[in-house]
């Protein structure tokens, strides 16, 4: 049988959690300071999704108050008892309204946090991974934490009042030995996963990581695994430390974990900076070709973990990185994504595509993509190089909740001062340029509300960046996919266009190959775009799956032809865009191509071509069990005068088995 893979959107994961829990008498915005990870960990614990806490710096306390006002619930600061006479409790009692609640240590406020707890989690305080370890699995089960101070140890009289039905232990040596003997051991990630098993009767679906590490360093460093419990409480899934920094090491561990562990995540969620859990570096393809030197000078690709893109196979999970300048704008960006809700219903998208003549394709490209959206219904507004000035890339940052940008990022540098200020933003943005994660941009807009950002660590050029656009927007439009596995399936389809190009001997394959390695997404990979749709204008193209085979349909009618500087195109909607170019007496076309990513069959890793004068290339990914295919026709060869019709692909268990005839 084919394994399950749903997967379910942020909101409605915060839902269960909230559903999950005892209804409160009154909701609360809880804020403490960033630096008392003891204290945040035990408030992001007992509160999960369910009500938001902000963590605090003197630094940024203006953000702080922006956040804590656009949520409608009352504010409580709570701060050390030794720390109350501080400048920062005097900041937090301005923020919350009101004095804030103390505490005289961790102990002192867990017992005020749980009263009577049916499992508890006990954990040395002074230890950073002991404590997320803890935090997480507290968040995620509902269970209590009990920190140890100092060399305590867990016994009866640490226990009570509490009497837990069982106790967890997120340290070593938290126990005494022999019959005083108390709690189970939940250290190793065995271990953990094993504890989560027996509390809530089933698997986690997200693998959660992080770095426990980040909460130390010389230079301000970003402690976002201090908020990893709250990704935890969305997902009703653990955290997971990581073994190091290095993504060799971090994939080494979670694969071991999966394969010891009968352990199969439906997404994964990193928390954390390059600093902390680093990307891959891959050797620019482009340049070890021969190619010219990318534009900025790079010579390496930043790869996201779990790629395996790198490595000539297709990605199987969806993989999505939450990232801040530091824990206090994580714990907001949080809160604003948990609890203000701004919906897209009745908010254009809107493209801003500023690629100048020397980007025609691109810009030939991007332009059937937002008619492909039209078609189903979706409201879009599109500007194009000249049309793009400062105040129309302000006014579209505060009018829509999906901004996409294409191109030069010169008219869209946002800055504090000078460029473009903006106030608020979309709540995902897809910044389709050259180094756009390596620009404050993503922060900024991180900072002033965004959710979700797809972008790239390296030099994009147009057409297979377009293309990688086209196809994520098939993905969520047409397929309802979320936005980790819609970044997914078009890294997917790059790498399915770099090889078709290469098979076909095509100059240059090494350019869609770095755009494949290069997208990544900063947010959560469930995280669902809500775009309207309706009955389609004109038709798309359909893949049927059955046991045996992928039927393609593709209908007469066409998209209106769009034309650029010598360039143009008319695809079928849903048909895949991507660089290759037919030349005829009216100029260059942009050559169709068929895609899609589906589960299928155990056995069946394989398309074969329904006949001679198609390209075929799949790419299957074992774990998962998904088939990622795109299929490119010679019309001519096809003898087919209206590039239309219905195309049987057979699913086989080797590419060998093409060759055999259909039974």
């Amino acid at each position: 049988m084919m394994k399950s893979h749903r997967t379910a959107s942020l909101a409605a994961a915060a839902l269960a959690l909230l559903l999950s829990r005892p209804a409160a008498a009154e909701k609360s915005v809880h804020i403490v300071e960033a630096q008392d990870a003891s204290f945040a960990a035990l408030l992001i614990a007992a509160h999960g999704a369910a009500e938001p806490v902000l963590l605090f710096d003197p630094a940024d306390a203006e953000a702080v108050r922006e956040t804590a006002e656009s949520i409608s619930h009352p504010r409580v600061c709570l701060v050390r008892a030794k720390r109350a006479g501080t400048t920062a409790a005097g900041l937090l009692a301005e923020i919350a309204g009101q004095p804030c609640e103390t505490a005289a240590g961790p102990v002192e406020l867990a017992r005020r946090l749980w009263s009577e707890p049916k499992f508890v989690v006990a954990y040395r305080d002074g230890d950073p991974a002991s404590r997320v370890r803890a935090a997480g699995f507290a968040a995620a089960s509902g269970a209590a934490l009990l920190p140890m101070v100092g060399d305590e140890r867990v016994t009866a009289e640490r226990l009570a009042p509490w009497t837990p039905e069982s106790v967890f232990l997120a340290s070593d040596d938290l126990s005494e030995v022999g019959d005083k003997a108390i709690g189970r051991r939940m250290v190793e990630a065995n271990e953990l996963l094993a504890a989560f098993r027996a509390v809530t009767g089933a698997a986690p679906k997200t693998l959660i990581l992080t770095n426990p590490d980040d909460l130390r360093g010389m230079f301000s460093p970003s402690a976002l695994s201090t908020i990893a419990a709250v990704i935890a409480a969305v997902h009703r899934s653990p955290v997971f430390p990581v073994p190091s920094p290095d993504p060799e090491e971090i994939e080494q561990f979670a694969n071991r974990l999966m394969k010891t562990q009968d352990f199969l995540p439906e997404q994964i969620v990193l928390v954390g900076d390059e600093l902390s859990m680093r990307s891959h570096r891959v050797p620019d393809p482009v340049l070890a070709a021969g190619g010219p030197e990318a534009r900025g000078g790079g010579t390496i690709v930043r790869v996201e973990i779990f790629s395996e893109i790198q490595r000539d196979r297709p990605q199987q999970f969806p993989v999505g990185r939450i990232v801040a300048e530091n824990s206090v704008y994580a714990s907001l960006s949080l809160a604003r994504g948990l609890h203000v809700r701004s919906p897209m219903r009745g908010k254009p998208v809107i493209f801003l595509a500023n690629a100048d003549e020397v980007f025609a394709l691109g810009e030939t490209i991007s332009r059937t993509t937002v008619d492909d959206l039209r078609n189903v219904g979706v409201p879009v507004r599109s500007f194009y190089r000249d049309e793009i000035t400062p105040e129309i890339s302000r006014q579209a940052l505060a009018s829509t909740d999906l901004l996409v940008w294409e191109g030069h990022p010169r008219d869209l540098t946002l800055e504090e001062s000078g460029g473009v200020a903006i106030e608020s933003a979309p709540r995902v943005v897809i910044l389709q340029g050259c180094y756009t994660l390596d620009r404050n941009d993503p922060m900024i807009l991180i900072e002033k509300g965004t959710q979700a950002i797809v972008a790239t660590s390296a030099a994009i050029y147009s057409a297979p960046g377009s293309g990688f656009a086209r196809a994520l927007f098939d993905a969520i439009a047409h397929d309802g996919a979320d936005l980790g596995t819609a970044v997914r399936n078009a890294r997917n389809y790059l790498l399915a266009l770099a090889q078709l190009k290469r098979e076909r001997k095509h100059p240059g394959w090494q350019k869609t190959y770095r755009a494949a390695l290069a997208f990544s997404l900063w947010g959560d990979p469930t995280y669902r775009v809500e775009l309207p749709s309706g009955r389609p204008d004109v038709r798309p193209i359909t893949w049927k799956l059955d046991e045996t085979a992928l039927t393609l349909t593709i209908p007469r009618r066409r998209m209106r032809e769009v034309r650029v500087d010598g360039y143009r195109a008319a695809p079928a909607p849903r048909a895949m865009l991507g660089g290759v170019v037919d030349r005829d007496g009216k100029g260059r076309k942009a050559t169709e191509m068929f895609g899609t990513t589906r589960q299928v069959p155990p056995g069946r890793t394989h398309l074969c071509a329904p006949s001679k004068g198609w390209t075929v290339v799949s790419m299957y990914a074992p774990a998962t069990e998904t088939l990622t295919m795109l299929a490119m026709p010679q019309w001519k060869e096809l003898d087919s005068g209206t590039e239309s019709g219905e195309f049987r692909f057979r699913l086989v268990a080797e590419a060998d088995d093409c060759d055999d005839p259909e039974p």
